[in-house]
């Protein structure tokens, strides 16, 4: 059957798998009849991954169409890897623009577009989930009332917890990926004695980074509690089985399902291994001397640092082969070896690629893998599979000079994020011009004079390209460290 035969409640749920800026970019002026369909729908509409020329244009069309922000019941905004786009759209709307808005997910804001996010909140009257994925969200300033059922949050510490609860009384599922309650002892005197949290029926935290102490005296405030799920490492103060015992059977009466994954390592491989549970490890070199029993087969972010007692700094062939033994590679997404100083030969990195075919990003010392250009295999492979570079250190140090600048953006032609220390506008300028593919760019500089003039050219030569950039000058200690965000128009990020 063609599609434009198939009847209207086919084509609905069809339509309703999409994201609205895709639907709309793919179906939207092609018929009336699409169009019609289209325009009664209800829409989730997620930016963190939107080009900048779609979002712009879509945010244009919104800010002029009450209809279609009338259709919006799910809203994602995001600054990951720009630090531009939530301040780009407040620009041109308002939340509370949003009459039918259910969901709000918010991903690595600042604290000036937060204070606005917070401002707006209590006047979005059918907001029932808020997702907060974001370090430095200021929490402890909510002070109205919000009628949200369902928060996910990145961070929190407990006392913010506490004064959040008391704000969020209808709250039924909360999703913490860390609370921490910042080493501090919370005494049940000073909180109120009626439980404010009392519709909550779930409870997830992805790492409890709170004394036991202190989250039983937490526990009172949820009292109708039904599923609790938690996971801690490091935390040997949660291994007291009767103590739980306790608390559930006194505080969490209507406990039906408690999921739990606690992890502590006791032996000398203490603080070589750790986090695995979550596809992250880090590995010490002295860890890769030797065969081990144990294996890590879904690890997606390695991180490999030196030994700090025996000072190794240097990533050889041995290294590697133990590594295969102990680390399925397969699944390996980020390779991190910012503190690796020097590596043994082009062999050592050619051979993580080729066991690494999901490989694409990379956090390294340009010093480490700039010296291995003169490898071509080592250097297709790079190209091939690297997206995200992170450079840990000055760019200008290793590539002193426009040819060798060059030669780097011809090896990593393909990457779509850069994040570098770098000193010279004009290098900068440089990678911009030389990195085809290239979205997004983060860099910082020192100097020791107020830049602002010896940026101005650069600052102009940014307009021209049509790009989205914002460029600080903070003064730290004796220098001034230049802090640039550039976002590039038309390329996904």
């Amino acid at each position: 059957m063609k599609f434009e035969l198939l009847p209207n409640e086919i084509l609905l749920d069809y339509f309703g798998y999409f994201n609205a800026l895709d639907l709309f970019y793919a179906y939207d002026g092609l018929n009336y009849r699409l169009n019609k369909l289209i325009r009664i729908l209800p829409l989730h509409l997620n930016f963190q991954y939107a080009n900048k020329s779609k979002f712009g244009e879509f945010c244009r069309t919104m800010s002029l169409n009450e209809e279609l922000r009338n259709q919006i019941y799910a809203l994602h905004l995001s600054n990951q890897e720009t630090d531009f786009q939530i301040e780009a759209f407040l620009s041109f709307l308002s939340l509370n623009q949003f009459i039918n808005l259910r969901s709000l997910s918010i991903t690595e804001t600042d604290s000036i577009d937060s204070t606005k996010i917070i401002s707006m909140l209590s006047s979005i009257s059918k907001l029932q989930t808020l997702s907060i994925i974001s370090s430095d969200f200021p929490f402890n300033t909510i002070n109205e009332t919000l009628f949200i059922k369902n928060l996910t949050i990145f961070y929190c510490f407990l006392n913010e917890l506490y004064q959040l609860l008391q704000h969020m009384p209808l709250l039924k599922y909360l999703n913490i990926q860390c609370l921490n309650d910042d080493g501090y002892s919370y005494d049940t005197n000073r909180l109120s004695n009626t439980p404010c949290a009392i519709h909550l029926k779930e409870l997830i935290i992805g790492d409890l980074q709170c004394t036991f102490m202190n989250f039983k005296i937490f526990v009172k405030q949820i009292p109708n509690l039904q599923i609790l799920t938690i996971s801690t490492r490091k935390n040997r103060d949660m291994f007291e089985a009767n103590l739980w015992e306790h608390l559930i059977r006194i505080s969490l009466p209507h406990l039906i399902t408690f999921d739990f994954n606690f992890g502590c390592i006791y032996d000398c491989i203490d603080d070589c291994i750790y986090g695995c549970i979550y596809g992250y490890l880090t590995l010490q070199l002295n860890i890769l001397i030797e065969e081990y029993s144990y294996y890590f087969s879904n690890i997606t972010s390695l991180r490999l640092v030196p030994s700090e007692t025996l000072g190794h700094r240097m990533l050889t062939n041995q290294h590697i082969q133990i590594l295969k033994t102990i680390v399925n590679l397969f699944n390996l997404k980020h390779l991190n070896i910012e503190r690796i100083y020097g590596i043994e030969n082009t062999l050592v990195l050619l051979e993580i690629l080729k066991q690494s075919p999901k490989l694409s990003s990379i956090t390294f010392i340009p010093k480490a893998i700039i010296q291995l250009f003169n490898d071509d295999e080592l250097c297709k492979y790079l190209n091939i599979l690297i997206k995200k570079i992170i450079l840990t250190d000055y760019f200008e140090y290793y590539a002193n000079n426009s040819e060798k600048i060059k030669q780097f953006c011809q090896i990593f032609s393909n990457i779509e994020y850069l994040e570098c220390k770098i000193n010279s506008p004009d290098n900068l300028l440089l990678l911009l011009n030389y990195l085809p593919k290239l979205s997004s760019i983060k860099a910082i500089g020192n100097n020791k004079c107020y830049p602002e003039r010896k940026f101005s050219p650069f600052e102009n030569a940014l307009r021209r390209l049509n790009v989205i950039f914002n460029i600080n000058h903070v003064f730290i200690s004796e220098f001034y460290e230049t802090r640039i965000s550039i976002w590039i128009g038309n390329k996904i990020i």
